[in-house]
């Protein structure tokens, strides 16, 4: 942890300088986190591997870690699948659906700045972590980014507690990961409004993050991390299928249980609504032209969503 302990004084120095360096984007986090965040981000730009952590609150922004990703003291214990059959734990995916986002009105492509989800968080049972992930890709396809929030009944973690789970995999290796999987711990409560966040940085090239903020209660953390062979400024929507892996944009909801297959649990209808930002300055965009055909087990069904507002549901079924 020296490592962490060397940088850390310097990125909270440095929030005023960045300040004025801030883009106008404030849809998802206070000035002070945004600061912070942007601090941040310079650090890792051009160090390849590095990744950061950071939470915040109405007040005050913390900085849990920055440096190495092998170092980093936040490691998860399972992978948001890009397939339906059971991940690389003893765990097993009973319910995993996803809609992709094929564009976006404003921008007549797939290139964005930012994409957010809002929902209702919602918990499994005492056997199963219900994840409900957001997802994009960077800007040359070749990295499926993931966000989401869960309720770690199935106790992966030891003491069930909320949990966020940050992930980026390689579109062209399935269980290929970019860096050791992130696991932070959440203040929620179920039923608290969420909007989980995906964007790039939109001045430095391959920078990006992704994040939660509780809305319900205005908190939430922020994961950073750089791809140095990334040269775009944007983060992609769409789907990209590569034999029995899929890697969709928009949302997903996965449920993994500690047991055997297949052990899924009712938990009902769940709504996800979109928002759009094609540029660090530009207003939210909340319809898009069409979504890709869901894919998944079949746990759980999908509606077919409408384009406006850009908004899909997700049903429990029988298993």
């Amino acid at each position: 942890m020296a490592i962490v302990a060397a940088i850390m004084a310097p990125s909270i120095g440095a929030q005023t300088s960045y300040a004025a360096d801030m883009n106008t984007d404030r849809s998802v986090l206070p000035t002070h986190a945004a600061n912070l965040e942007r601090s941040l981000s310079q650090q890792i730009h051009g160090h390849t591997g590095w990744i950061y952590l950071m939470s915040w609150n109405s007040t005050s922004s913390t900085v849990n870690y920055v440096g190495p990703a092998e170092s980093n003291p936040y490691k998860a214990k399972l992978y948001m699948t890009p397939t339906v059959s059971a991940g690389p734990l003893t765990a097993s995916t009973t319910v995993n659906k996803a809609v992709g986002i094929v564009k976006d009105t404003s921008a007549s492509g797939t290139a964005i700045y930012k994409e957010v989800m809002d929902f209702n968080s919602k918990a499994s049972n005492t056997n199963s972590n219900l994840l409900q992930i957001v997802n994009a890709m960077n800007s040359n396809n070749q990295h499926w980014i993931q966000a989401g929030l869960f309720y770690d009944n199935a106790g992966l973690y030891g003491s069930p507690a909320w949990r966020m789970q940050y992930d980026s995999i390689q579109t062209g290796g399935c269980f290929t990961g970019d860096f050791n999987s992130v696991s932070a711990p959440q203040t929620v409560s179920t039923g608290d409004s969420i909007e989980s966040f995906i964007k790039a940085d939109g001045t430095q090239a391959g920078v990006y993050s992704m994040g939660e903020t509780d809305l319900s209660n205005n908190h939430g953390t922020v994961f950073g991390f750089s791809e140095s062979s990334d040269t775009g400024k944007t983060i992609n929507l769409g789907q990209i299928d590569t034999g029995s892996c899929h890697y969709s944009s928009g949302p997903e909801e996965e449920e993994q249980s500690a047991s055997s297959f297949p052990v899924a649990y009712n938990w009902g209808s769940q709504i996800f609504t979109f928002g759009f930002y094609d540029t660090p300055t530009s207003g939210k965009t909340v319809s898009v032209t069409g979504w890709n055909t869901p894919w998944g087990s079949s746990c759980v069904s999908v509606s077919t969503p409408p384009v406006s507002p850009a908004q899909a549901t997700f049903t429990a079924t029988s298993c």
